[in-house]
């Protein structure tokens, strides 16, 4: 309340707040392993050092993609995306972005530009058909500040921060307006299997058809197998090479190569390469995907920097022996002494061991009408309110076995 009150008025209070976060924010010295770098030099080389082997390529060998199909852009595409920028387009980005972000080394905002448009409209139209001429950035338009934004209280390592570049105002106006023209064109080119970032596509999708093939395995009693890769970094480790290799695969115009990364969407067309490989291997038998029905199945879900693998589980001969043996081994083996071996537990109608069944199983054993009037109340009491199963499961027992009900003889 009182920075509400207070807080954009030239008072003590606000000169205060702005001294403390002045110095939460400093960044006075960082952790290397075992030694502490101190010092504003020292802390500028070690994170310099840092972010350039963080992108340099540490593999030469890589997967050959030659013999894998992907969708290609159209010529009439293309052209679309080699159109002469118009200053509709780029004034659409500059009124469509917030104002009041932190400016670049170039020290203006978004507002500056929306207040003196019509004095500077000329010169940024003369920048942006000049980049369209040429495909060339002046080292000025690239040059960014990087701010590190810590994401912990008293953080000492540098991934305790998150890296920020604050570029000019000028390198977002041509992202922006070559991220728009790409996301009209991207769907094309990105298979079904990728999920984010492309219109009428939901990344909940992903997350939904994983839980939904999760719980179909599970009515099934399928085998399933569920391989989780999250690229780290995903975003700032793209290699330029491949890239390069994926864009001239899809068609894309050469001029669009020279452009921003537009991290986003150029980080889609890279893991379309992970998607063409899982199709190759599906398509040759090496991998089989998971069948929904005898038309649907299921091998890759891509969304953001995370994908799902998922595929079948056959039993190898080596697997089909062991089962055998096992099978074999526990026929032999007679845990009840006195009767003959059955089940406590036994599985609702699709063969899944609820909590319910549990329950069921209980009741048909024992004769309720022999307990006790409150702990018979104090049981359903237990299983009509929303208690998690874990208690459930355990506390039920507690309230047989204090009855003498013994209810662990098989």
């Amino acid at each position: 309340m009182k920075w509400v009150k207070e807080g954009d008025s030239n008072s003590r209070y606000f000169h205060e707040s702005i001294k403390i976060r002045r110095r939460r924010n400093q960044l006075v010295a960082l952790k290397d392993g075992d030694r502490w770098v101190q010092g504003v030099e020292e802390v500028k080389d070690f994170v310099k050092n840092f972010f350039e082997n963080n992108v340099r390529e540490k593999w030469e060998n890589r997967p050959n993609l030659n013999r894998i199909t992907f969708q290609t852009l159209s010529e009439e595409d293309n052209i679309f995306l080699l159109a002469p920028f118009f200053i509709d387009e780029v004034r659409e980005v500059i009124w469509s972005s917030d104002g009041n972000k932190s400016p670049g080394p170039d020290s203006f905002n978004f507002n500056f530009l929306k207040v003196c448009w019509e004095i500077i409209k000329g010169d940024i139209m003369a920048y942006m058909l000049e980049f369209h001429k040429n495909a060339v950035l002046p080292k000025a338009i690239t040059t960014s500040f990087l701010a590190l934004i810590p994401k912990k209280d008293h953080p000492q390592v540098l991934s305790n921060y998150r890296p920020i570049c604050l570029v000019s105002s000028l390198y977002k106006i041509l992202s922006k307006v070559l991220a728009g023209r790409l996301k009209k064109v991207m769907g094309k080119l990105i298979s079904e299997v990728q999920l984010a970032f492309l219109p009428n596509r939901q990344i909940l999708d992903g997350v939904l058809i994983t839980n939904e093939l999760i719980d179909l395995a599970k009515r099934r009693k399928d085998k399933c197998l569920f391989f989780k890769v999250d690229f780290e970094r995903a975003y700032y480790t793209v290699n330029w090479n491949f890239l390069d290799y994926m864009l001239s695969r899809m068609e894309l115009a050469e001029g669009l190569r020279q452009g921003d990364p537009l991290s986003h969407f150029l980080f889609l067309i890279i893991a379309e390469g992970l998607a063409g490989l899982m199709r190759r291997a599906v398509d040759n038998g090496t991998f089989h995907g998971y069948k929904v029905s005898n038309d649907i199945s299921f091998h890759t879900l891509q969304f953001a920097n995370d994908t799902i693998i998922v595929g079948e589980v056959p039993l190898t001969e080596t697997e089909m022996t062991a089962e055998a043996e096992i099978r074999l081994l526990l026929e032999q083996v007679q845990l009840c002494r006195d009767s003959e071996d059955k089940r406590r537990w036994i599985p609702n109608k699709v063969g899944i061991f609820t909590v319910q069944s549990a329950y069921v199983a209980l009741q048909n054993k024992f004769n309720m009408a022999s307990i006790e009037p409150n702990t018979l109340t104090a049981l359903k009491r237990l299983w009509n309110n929303s208690v998690p199963s874990k208690v459930l499961i355990s506390a039920s027992p507690l309230g047989f076995d204090g009855l003498n009900i013994p209810t662990h003889d098989a």
